[in-house]
């Protein structure tokens, strides 16, 4: 019951969030009266995310046939994905902001940055909403290979992404990125994807300190697997009830 009402209030809260930004934002389209040019933002790509992903886990909460039939996929993006997302952008932003307020947020981003609970919403909460979340579920920990080539895509298409509208548009999604010099500006996004991978491994380590398995010893656990051993194959014993014991030989 904590797990169905936690998600479905951030469910909701991430929901409302995505219409009020929708609303706040819909004269500043990257590309004009294309709302998926928005996209350039990792910040939204992350809110709606957060919005998805609550939302199929309150979903999972409740309904124990979906649980059984989508844990392992829903723990791999939980851990391999959604948190590191997460992380990241909490991270990235609180971080550059620290060090130069321009770096992120033109004058114009900045006026609507300025509406605390909607910064907090996009740029604090999610954090904090994944940590619990992992304590709640304690989701079997990912196999790191395909984690890293999991983030490795997800980091290719975006880039992919801010440079195309950016040969559209002229527009960066963050000031910074206009500033630098192209190798610079390389560098720095080769930095961002360090901090991408950087933030997987520390929640990995966080769900090993609160209990979260392996894949493998989930699986192992989950099949209930007998251990091996070095005896010699006599023969299957087997217990029909209504038999009584009897041997098999191989």
């Amino acid at each position: 019951m904590l797990r169905f009402i936690i998600h479905l209030a951030l469910a909701g809260w991430y929901g409302y969030i995505l219409y009020f930004d929708s609303e706040l934002t819909k004269d500043f389209m990257p590309i004009k009266n294309n709302y998926f040019s928005k996209f350039i933002w990792l910040t939204h790509i992350n809110l709606c995310m957060q919005f998805l992903y609550h939302s199929f886990a309150t979903a999972m909460s409740t309904l124990p046939s979906l649980r059984h039939s989508c844990r392992k996929k829903f723990d791999f993006f939980a851990t391999a994905l959604i948190f590191p997302v997460a992380a990241t952008i909490v991270f990235l932003f609180w971080g550059l902001t620290f060090i130069d307020p321009g770096a992120l947020a033109d004058p114009q981003a900045q006026k609507i940055l300025a509406i605390a609970f909607f910064n907090h919403s996009i740029h604090t909460l999610p954090l904090p909403a994944m940590l619990i979340d992992f304590i709640l579920w304690k989701h079997n920990r990912p196999n790191k290979s395909k984690t890293l080539k999991l983030l490795f895509v997800f980091s290719l298409l975006y880039i992919i992404e801010i440079f195309y509208v950016n040969s559209v548009s002229g527009i960066w999604p963050y000031p910074i990125l206009g500033e630098l010099s192209p190798p610079l500006r390389i560098l720095f996004i080769l930095v961002c994807m360090f901090v991408l991978f950087l933030a997987f491994l520390v929640g990995d380590l966080f769900n090993y300190m609160i209990g979260g398995v392996k894949e493998y010893d989930a699986i192992y656990n989950t099949h209930q697997q007998p251990p091996q051993n070095n005896f010699p194959n006599y023969g299957t014993l087997i217990n029909p009830p209504e038999e009584g014991y009897r041997v098999v030989y191989a």
